[in-house]
C-alpha cells in the first residue's frame, strides 16, 4: 500500500486508491482502517460476499470516477514511477485507441521477469501464448496480445463497455486473456511498457489457499473455456476437435485424472460458453488474423 501511494504522488493527474476487500476472513480491512483509513486518496471498498478475481474487479471499476484505472494484485510492489510512466503512455496523442497497458515485471533483484511480452497462437487445439527473451525488443513499447489482471492500466469506459472480466473463468486465471481478446477483436489494441516496472511474487495469495494441482486443474478448465468461447471458423473447430481426440488418448493411456476432470468440469460448463458466445455477439476481426498481428509485436504500433 506504501508503494502505490508513493507512486499516485507522483502522478500529476487527480487520482485514488480503491481498495477491494473480497469479504476476507482474516484482518487485513481492520489493518487496512488503522493504518490507511484517514488517507485522503485511499478508499476501502467491503465486499459483503466473498466472489472472485473479477467480481473484486468489478466492484473497483464501478466505483473509479477516472477514465483510467489500474489494476494491482496483492503480490506486485509498484515502483515509485510506476503509475506516472502508465498514465503518461495512456495519455500519448496517437494511442486513442488503446484498451489496456501492461506494465513489466522485476524479481527482488531487480531482474526482469520474462512473461508479460506475449503473442498469441492456435497450437495443439489450444489457445496458447509465447513470450520473447530478446532484450532489445523488451525495451520498447510496443503492442502484444494481452493485458494481464496483476499489473495493468485499463481505458475504464471501454473495461466496462466489454463487461470486465467473465465470471465463466471463476476463481482465477485466462480472464485478463479473454477480455484482451475481446479488445482485439474490436479494433481496439494493448501495449506493453517496460518503463512501468513492478516487483512480483508470483501467485503468493493463489498458492496460500490451493494445491499445485488445483492450480493446473483449474487453469486447464479455464483454457478449454477460453478456445470454446473464441473459435469462429470451422477450421479451427475441426483442428481442436482432432487434437482433443488425441490428448484424450494420451490422457487414459498415462492416467492422466488432471487432464481428464478438468475436460470434464469444461464441458459441463456448455452452457454458460454459449451465453459468452452471444454476448461477445459479431467482432470486427477474426481470432486468428489477431494471433498473426500480436506475432510480430510491432515495435513501430
Amino acid at each position: 500500500m506504501v508503494a502505490a501511494i508513493q507512486a499516485l504522488e507522483r502522478l500529476e493527474v487527480p487520482g485514488k486508491i480503491y481498495v477491494v476487500d473480497d469479504a476476507s476472513k482474516d484482518q487485513s480491512v481492520k489493518v487496512l482502517q488503522e493504518n490507511f483509513g484517514e488517507h485522503p486518496s485511499v478508499c476501502i471498498i467491503e465486499r459483503s460476499k466473498n466472489g472472485s478475481f473479477s467480481e473484486a474487479c468489478w466492484t473497483g471499476a464501478q466505483a473509479n470516477v477516472y477514465s483510467a484505472i489500474l489494476f494491482l494484485n496483492s503480490d506486485v510492489q509498484m515502483c515509485p514511477d510506476a503509475l506516472a510512466e502508465f498514465w503518461r503512455e495512456f495519455a500519448r496523442p496517437g494511442n486513442e485507441n488503446v484498451f489496456a497497458i501492461t506494465g513489466s515485471y522485476i524479481n527482488e533483484k531487480e531482474e526482469p521477469v520474462l512473461e508479460v511480452l506475449n503473442r498469441g497462437l492456435f497450437h495443439m487445439g489450444l489457445l496458447r501464448t509465447r513470450s520473447t527473451d530478446d532484450i532489445a525488443l523488451r525495451s520498447k513499447t510496443t503492442r502484444h496480445l494481452y493485458a494481464n489482471g496483476g499489473f495493468s492500466l485499463f481505458n475504464t469506459q471501454r473495461f466496462i463497455q466489454l463487461g470486465g472480466f467473465s465470471l465463466l473463468y471463476k476463481p482465477f486465471y485466462v480472464e485478463d486473456f479473454d477480455l484482451s481478446l475481446r479488445a482485439l477483436r474490436m479494433g481496439y489494441h494493448n501495449l506493453y511498457l517496460p518503463t512501468a516496472k513492478g516487483l512480483h511474487e508470483n501467485s503468493k495469495t493463489i498458492k496460500k489457499y490451493f494445491t499445485v494441482s488445483q492450480v493446473k486443474e483449474i487453469t486447464l478448465v479455464n483454457r478449454f473455456l477460453l478456445v470454446w468461447t473464441h473459435m469462429d471458423s470451422a477450421q479451427l473447430w475441426v483442428r481442436h476437435i482432432l487434437a482433443i481426440m488425441c490428448r484424450n488418448l494420451g490422457a487414459l493411456l498415462t492416467a492422466d485424472g488432471i487432464y481428464l476432470r478438468a475436460l470434464t468440469k469444461a464441458l459441463r460448463k456448455t452452457d454458460e460458453v454459449v451465453r459468452e458466445r452471444k454476448k461477445i455477439g459479431a467482432t470486427k476481426i477474426p481470432l486468428l488474423t489477431v494471433l498473426e498481428q500480436t506475432a510480430s509485436w510491432d515495435p513501430d504500433r
